[in-house]
């Protein structure tokens, strides 16, 4: 059996919301033939809840990158 570590040095503020109140957002998105579907509808979701909990709001062109 391989064991693996990662050691990540990011260090984050004890004053982070993410880190005391676990805020955090996300989108289950149903993917069919490698392309996700209604994609703009997610991503509008995704800005809509990022703006009602103040988290910083990503580029379309980099959400659908990530996806």
């Amino acid at each position: 059996m391989k064991i693996q570590v990662h050691i990540n040095n990011t260090k984050v503020s004890v004053n982070d919301r993410a880190f005391n109140y676990g805020d955090g957002l996300f989108e289950t998105i149903r993917v069919k033939s490698n392309n996700p579907l209604f994609i703009d509808d997610h991503i509008k979701r995704l800005k809509r809840g990022c703006k009602i909990l103040h988290l910083p709001v990503i580029s379309n062109k980099l959400i659908k990158e990530s996806v």
